[in-house]
Order: C-alpha cells, then sequence, then structure tokens
C-alpha cells in the first residue's frame, strides 16, 4: 500500500478529511502517528521479518598527495569519496596512523612537518547509515565464504600490530553518535586489494517522511496482509487522541481497537519462517 492512500483512509475519520487540504500541522500530526504505529510494530515482529542479506565491499588503497599542517586536524587537495569516510590514512610524515572522519578532516591532530605530503587510504572501515541497526552474522569473503571472526584477535599481541596490511581476519562495529553515519564497520588489518563480503543485517525501524504523505508514489514498508488489520487501526487509535479527530463519540473506541490492534499482532505474528520439523518412531521396546 502507498503511503498516501493510508493517509486517506485515516483522513476519512479527522475533521479535514481530504489530506491535499492538510495544513502543515496536521500533516505533521498524521505523519508522527503513521510513525510511532510502524516503529511500535517492529518492536512487536519476529528478527526474520526484519532480516536482510547485506554486502559489504572495502575498497583497494587510494594514494593521494594532500597539503597539512603540524598539529591541525585539517587537510586539502583531496576531496574525499563515500568510501574513505573513516578510513585508515598513513600520512608520510607522521609516525601514528589517522582517520578520515570527513572531507578535509583527520581524527587526530597531524604531528608531521607541515607542507605537501603523500598518503595512503586504507580502506578498512565503511561508515553504516541508519538503515540498518545491526549486523548479525559474521561476514565472510564473497569468494571463499572464509568466516571472520567477531573482535576475535588470533593471540594476545595482535593488537599491537591491529593496522597492519593484509588480509582482514576479524571485524567490529565502532558507535559514532557524532555522525548520522551511527556506526562505522572496521575490520583488523589493513586491505591491499578490494574486499568483498557478505552478511546479514538487522533492518532499523521503518518510518515515513513528510514529502511520503503528499507523493502518491511512496510505499509503506510492511507486508501488505498486515496494514489493514493492525496498521490502520493503530493510526487511527493515536489519532483518536489528537484535536484532529472529528467524531468524540468514536474516539474511546478508536483509542481501544488501536491497543488491541498492537497486541494481537504480536500474539498472532508468526515467529518463525518454517513450521518445526517432526520425527515418527517406534516407541523404545516395541
Amino acid at each position: 500500500m502507498k503511503v498516501f492512500a493510508l493517509v486517506q483512509r485515516v483522513a476519512r475519520d479527522l475533521t479535514q478529511t481530504n489530506p491535499l487540504a492538510f495544513t502543515a500541522e496536521e500533516r505533521q500530526t498524521v505523519q508522527d502517528c503513521i510513525n510511532a504505529s510502524l516503529q511500535k510494530l517492529y518492536d512487536y515482529a519476529p528478527d526474520h521479518s526484519k532480516t536482510v542479506p547485506i554486502s559489504l565491499s572495502l575498497a583497494a588503497p587510494t594514494a593521494i598527495t594532500i597539503g597539512v599542517t603540524q598539529g591541525f586536524t585539517t587537510f586539502t587537495g583531496y576531496s574525499i569519496t563515500s568510501e574513505d569516510q573513516y578510513c585508515t590514512i598513513v600520512i608520510d610524515g607522521d609516525a601514528v596512523d589517522n582517520q578520515v572522519i570527513a572531507d578535509g578532516t583527520l581524527l587526530h591532530p597531524y604531528a608531521g612537518p607541515t607542507g605537501t605530503a603523500t598518503a595512503i587510504i586504507y580502506h578498512d572501515a565503511i561508515a553504516l547509515d541508519d538503515t540498518y541497526a545491526a549486523i548479525i552474522s559474521n561476514p565472510r569473503y564473497l569468494d571463499t565464504n572464509v568466516e571472520l571472526g567477531q573482535g576475535a584477535y588470533p593471540d594476545r599481541y595482535r593488537l599491537a600490530y591491529r593496522f597492519a596490511v593484509g588480509e582482514p581476519e576479524s571485524w567490529i562495529v565502532e558507535a559514532n553518535a557524532y555522525s548520522s553515519m551511527r556506526a562505522v564497520f572496521r575490520v583488523d588489518r589493513l586491505p591491499l586489494t578490494l574486499t568483498r563480503l557478505k552478511a546479514k543485517a538487522l533492518l532499523a525501524p521503518p518510518r515515513v517522511s513528510f514529502t511520503d504523505t503528499i507523493d502518491q508514489t511512496a510505499d509503506i514498508a510492511m507486508r501488505v496482509e498486515h496494514i489493514e488489520s493492525y496498521l490502520l487501526p493503530m493510526v487511527r487509535g493515536l489519532l483518536a487522541e489528537t484535536s484532529l479527530w472529528r467524531d468524540g463519540l468514536t474516539r474511546k473506541r478508536a483509542m481501544d481497537k488501536g491497543d488491541n490492534a498492537a497486541l494481537e499482532y504480536n500474539i498472532m505474528v508468526p515467529k518463525t519462517l518454517t513450521t518445526s520439523a517432526n520425527t515418527v518412531g517406534t516407541p523404545e521396546g516395541f
């Protein structure tokens, strides 16, 4: 179902029944109620309905020339790509590896001499956007199917050469609350070639934007057979709590139906994709 079609359905109970005539405040209220309902249903939904396969591609190293100033975190002469963000950068003249955290910005102050320096960006990290809530499986190499261990180091001295070059063996996810890229996938070595990995991830809760309620092409990120029975009454129930609701006599009933829809979804939605395997055998002693 389209988002606009859902808005049309809930508008039948509101003081303004034409979605195209909503004020900005009215549209924002409807959007908030839809998103709150989607997010609540997401919390109740089983993991299999939120799990997707993902590709994690680490590019080959990039050799660059940049302008740097001792004691500063800024650099010039190179515009980063999306693949470069949060990756390790090795700059000639500085004995410590650094990270690229934004265009023209390093994580740590540069410690080498001021001037022009050659550098290599090693793509050992991927900035994960808010599409994903978590990576839920160990990544595997796409070509060999060899699995990387999560934060597992082969020996006690592994951390001493964490930024050695070579084929990655382990991985972690770093929190990053300062950016819209709220997490960073990172491997334990600096890849020398294009490295392609596969894994499974948990999707973040779905939401609709303000423009989705106007644009008649945006889809609702939910199984269609659950929209009328669960999502629609939940959205109506939340809208019944607002000043947009038209009929005061139906307000309490709509709120109760919304609460019941959430409870029923939690109970009725299938928790697995398959039924359990059954076996038939001969009782002991026969």
